[in-house]
């Protein structure tokens, strides 16, 4: 869905399909706890960083 400044939003879902079950509690704490959030804004501030990047 493209907005009025010509930029994009991106919708994304982090699943876990097929994990061990001994990475599953890991996974939990990924997700649910503040690692999450972190990992999430980090790939926001990365995109946001390649969207406003001048093309060489």
């Amino acid at each position: 869905m493209a907005d009025d400044s010509g930029g994009s939003r991106l919708h994304v879902e982090w699943t876990n399909t097929g994990a061990r079950v001994s990475q599953r509690p890991l996974l939990f704490l990924l997700h649910r706890g503040p690692a999450g959030r972190l990992i999430s804004r980090m790939w926001a501030a990365a995109l946001d960083s390649y969207a406003h990047h001048e093309p060489s």
